[in-house]
């Protein structure tokens, strides 16, 4: 079964029933990656801060 090696609460039954929220998007595999660019920055930036400074 597929499960994260970094937070083992995201496993397969997690991926295919939790509900969406801020912190989880489904998308169809059928969309090419260049069309999802805008919603991943999203929710990247989702907690106020922006891409420039993740590090910070």
């Amino acid at each position: 079964m597929l499960q994260s090696k970094i937070n083992s609460d995201v496993n397969e039954q997690f991926l295919r029933f939790a509900k969406e929220s801020q912190k989880l998007d489904r998308k169809s595999a059928k969309v090419e990656i260049k069309h999802i660019a805008n919603h991943i920055a999203g929710f990247a930036n989702a907690d106020g801060r922006n891409s420039s400074n993740w590090n910070k």
